[in-house]
């Protein structure tokens, strides 16, 4: 009997052991899956289902805290949880749960290789930051997140980006009074290449605004009468630039409909400066029911500015916590980096001295032998560097064909090289003998390319084509990283279907935006032919 038991309890602990192997296995994938749902759920519905979803995320992470793709969906659920908050009221939470996301997608770039669109969340995440600090007018958090956007946009070459945030932090410094510093930014901005015109225009008008403010009235002139209005520019920047130019001539009657523009379409710190021009306005027009207005006005909200309320003092609170966090991990992992140093010398130093003392102790044994080999090398030394002469030859003659041959390849031999790579080969077979149909597009989850997959991809067209994705960049500034992707599967010559499996897209979403990229590219021919027609005559 007690051998047929023992018999049982192995088979039973043995069924146990297979059945959390598999559940081991299949939980990750299964947490990022359900964590997936309750975020689609949480976006349309209110508050409390999005802190399930927050709930659920997290013990997903207590499971499988080293699931990096976990910690990326809490940055997702944090982000869309701080950006949910529009009342002014909110913007403490708004900031503090912009700053969790910070955190968990800052974990997740550290334990994965970074995308072009981990990059550009990360930038996202501080710019929304400082907008919030920026709403309310406190210079020193504003300028410190929009600074970090910028560095995270250099990284990916985002240009509109760095220009607009560096547009942003003229202004703050313009809305602080300083306006040396802001008038930098906006110089810093000007020098940035591919500008926009309708990004250049609000440069020259803030830049022309922060010159008459500052008194340097000939500078502002000589600006104004040099600039070329186009229609596309900003209403807003027109009546603004307008209203000050008028303003600072001292006439008064022409600025007044262009500052009451202001006054009524302006943000908080833009409605401020309004009124303080409308109150001279109106003084010098003996106006002095609008005058009484205007001033008032003013001195609310100058008061309100000055005065640190509580939303303002808990927002700086949350800001200087967040440098004293900083400082430190920066602390904490510079004395970790002391420690690893003071014990690596320490070995070094017990090697050298054990090395010196075993040294001396075998020379007197080894002296002979140290003797006939170094006769040995002395003997071969003079051949070995006739024969390092001989490589170093060839090897520098392998390279200068290298690059002479890599020069002078037509379109048809880098499209070959092309179709031996492993990515497109990879790619090419994943789809053989599948049917895939408009209405089954979303039915192919497995067969969708990896981020490892589409970097691969990008190296090696950059590997066959080279200078292909600058020039591209460069010719059409408002591809995107999603475009360009977009356009080498085109060049596999996939149809629309088969690039929304590739891409894990809906139809319509590939629909959407092999039209965008016809409209860049100013063509109604199939997208397949025209980039192969146009790489032979324009790129090759």
């Amino acid at each position: 009997m007690f051998p047929q038991m023992r018999n049982n309890i192995k088979n039973i602990a043995f069924f146990l052991l297979i059945y959390m192997i598999i559940y081991m296995c299949s939980c990750k994938k299964g947490n990022i899956l359900s964590c997936e749902e309750k975020f689609l759920f949480a976006e349309h519905y209110n508050d409390s289902s999005l802190n399930k979803a927050i709930d659920f995320i997290d013990s997903c992470i207590k499971i499988n805290p080293e699931e990096s793709e976990l910690w990326l969906k809490k940055a997702q659920i944090y982000y869309y949880k701080g950006t949910k908050h529009r009342f002014p009221e909110q913007q403490t939470m708004s900031v503090l749960s912009l700053l969790k996301s910070l955190d968990a997608l800052q974990y997740y770039i550290s334990k994965e290789n970074a995308t072009f669109e981990d990059i550009e969340f990360l930038g996202l995440l501080y710019e929304s930051i400082g907008n919030i600090y920026n709403n309310i007018n406190i210079l020193r958090p504003t300028i410190f997140f929009y600074d970090k956007a910028i560095d995270q946009y250099e990284i990916i070459n985002d240009k509109e980006a760095i220009i607009t945030n560096l547009i942003k932090m003229g202004k703050q410094y313009q809305n602080n009074k300083i306006f040396d510093i802001a008038l930098l930014y906006y110089e810093l901005a000007e020098k940035e290449d591919s500008i926009s015109s309708n990004l250049y225009n609000k440069i020259i008008t803030n830049k022309i605004i922060a010159l008459y403010e500052s008194g340097d009235y000939n500078a502002a002139d000589s600006i104004f009468k040099g600039r070329k209005r186009t229609d596309e520019e900003h209403n807003f920047d027109k009546h603004a630039e307008l209203g000050v130019k008028y303003y600072y001539e001292r006439k008064y009657e022409d600025a007044l409909s262009y500052l009451i523009y202001c006054f009524d379409n302006g943000n908080t710190q833009e409605k401020t400066a309004a009124a303080e021009k409308l109150a001279d306005v109106y003084f010098n027009l003996n106006d002095l029911q609008n005058e009484l207005f205007y001033t008032q006005y003013l001195a609310r909200t100058i008061s309100s500015e000055i005065r640190k309320t509580p939303l303002r003092l808990e927002l700086e609170k949350i800001y200087d916590d967040y440098l004293n966090q900083i400082n430190i991990d920066k602390q904490v992992k510079s004395s970790q980096l002391n420690n690893y140093q003071r014990i690596a010398l320490i070995i070094l130093s017990v090697i050298i001295i054990i090395s010196l003392i075993l040294t001396w102790l075998f020379r007197k044994k080894y002296k002979a032998k140290i003797y006939a080999a170094e006769k040995t090398i002395n003997k071969t030394h003079e051949t070995i560097q006739t024969k390092d002469q001989i490589i170093n030859d060839i090897t520098l003659k392998l390279e200068k064909y290298g690059k002479t041959s890599l020069q002078g390849r037509s379109f048809e031999e880098c499209y070959t090289l092309f179709t031996k790579s492993i990515i497109y080969k990879n790619t090419k077979s994943s789809l053989d003998n599948i049917s895939i149909y408009i209405k089954t597009v979303q039915d192919y989850p497995k067969l969708a390319l990896s981020n490892k997959d589409l970097i691969l991809l990008t190296q090696t067209i950059n590997e066959c084509f080279p200078n292909l994705s600058s020039k591209l960049k460069n010719t059409y500034p408002s591809l995107t990283i999603s475009d360009l992707r977009f356009i080498y599967l085109c060049m596999m010559d996939f149809s629309d279907v088969e690039i929304a499996v590739l891409l894990n897209l809906t139809y319509s979403a590939t629909n959407k935006r092999s039209n965008k990229i016809k409209n860049v590219f100013n063509t109604k021919e199939d997208l397949n032919h025209y980039i192969f027609r146009y790489l032979r005559e324009t790129f090759l």
